[in-house]
């Protein structure tokens, strides 16, 4: 929280944002200062008749602390208008606010970031990944289709919305966020063999979960999954593409190597 209230009075060193941002720094090094001179051997004395607490003091009185800076850096990025920065920042107050079990706290931070969402695809899919470590798919599954509306090339928004919509029973819209994200990186695995998989095993549709496993064998035949699409296509009487010749790197296996973590990083 200091580091990031230094970064803010950095960026904004004037005016009422800077002048909360100081005091809360302020009051951060204070207790900082204060926790560095406090005596190791702090518990009281038996023979002097003192008591001791069923909790003895610790880190956690430093949470509390922690949960309310990490709202105070929110509200003042808000207030600047970086409303993405400060969606996370609510959102990591909320999850310490689940840690600690301080409710009213997560509930504060979870209205504030769902209010700044916006037209943000980014905000809705972090949204969305808390409300799946919440184990709360349904508003997950909401801010992934807003994601997912917002950024039609967004590979990781249009996979997520795939997946939860699919294990939700939702194929129609698992089919078109798969789809979508296969051509927005076709040089990527995952949303084809979902493709395939709803189509075979869910929709029970044998032609087109055919052309999507030859399509699978013909650009990745180097993924591990290569050999169940195979066997599928076998299964549905359907001739699969030749493998690639020994000693030639598949087509799917090079990409692969050299891919980025996000590389649209939610923009259209």
């Amino acid at each position: 929280a200091e580091s990031l209230f230094e970064e803010f009075l950095r960026l904004e060193p004037e005016g009422a944002p800077a002048e909360s941002a100081s005091r809360a720094l302020a009051a951060i090094r204070a207790t900082g200062a204060a926790a560095r001179t406090k005596p190791d051997d702090a518990s009281p004395d038996p023979g002097a008749g003192g008591t001791t607490s069923a909790e003895p003091p610790g880190p956690k009185a430093f949470v509390p602390v922690l949960v309310d800076d990490r709202l105070r850096v929110a509200e003042l990025l808000a207030a600047r208008g970086r409303g993405e920065a400060a969606v996370n920042n609510y959102l990591l107050a909320a999850r310490e606010a689940d840690r600690t079990r301080r409710p009213t706290l997560r509930d504060r931070a979870l209205r504030a970031a769902e209010e700044l969402c916006g037209e943000n695809p980014r905000a809705h899919y972090e949204l969305g990944l808390y409300w799946i470590e919440a184990a709360q798919p349904e508003k997950a599954l909401g801010r992934f289709k807003q994601a997912a509306a917002l950024s039609n090339t967004w590979y990781e928004a249009h996979i997520a919305l795939a997946r939860l919509a699919a294990s939700g029973g939702e194929y129609d819209a698992a089919v078109v966020a798969a789809r979508q994200a296969d051509r927005a990186q076709p040089d990527r695995p995952e949303a084809l063999w979902i493709l395939a998989q709803l189509y075979d095993r869910r929709l029970e549709l044998s032609e087109q979960a055919a052309a999507c496993y030859r399509e699978f064998v013909k650009r990745f035949d180097g993924d591990a999954r290569s050999d169940e699409a195979r066997a599928r296509l076998q299964a549905l009487g359907v001739d699969a593409p030749p493998a690639p010749a020994a000693g030639k790197p598949s087509r799917g296996l090079w990409p692969s190597l050299f891919r980025g973590r996000d590389r649209n990083n939610g923009a259209d």
